[in-house]
């Protein structure tokens, strides 16, 4: 169960180290802005820089 756990351990903690790894790559030597994916709920809930209004028009 303790060497289960501490695989467990070991290998998030290299998925996150290569997920940074990969992001510094881009940034600092390919020189490309690093992209931000954003779900679906955030421009419900007002977390992207556009926002959509519709308004009515009273004629």
């Amino acid at each position: 169960m303790i060497m289960m756990m501490s695989g467990l351990i070991i290998g998030v903690s290299l998925l996150i180290f290569g997920v940074l790894g990969m992001a510094c790559y881009r940034f600092f030597v390919q020189k490309k802005p690093v992209e931000h994916y954003y779900t679906p709920l955030d421009r419900m809930f007002g977390q992207t820089p556009i926002e959509f209004h519709e308004q009515k028009h009273q004629s």
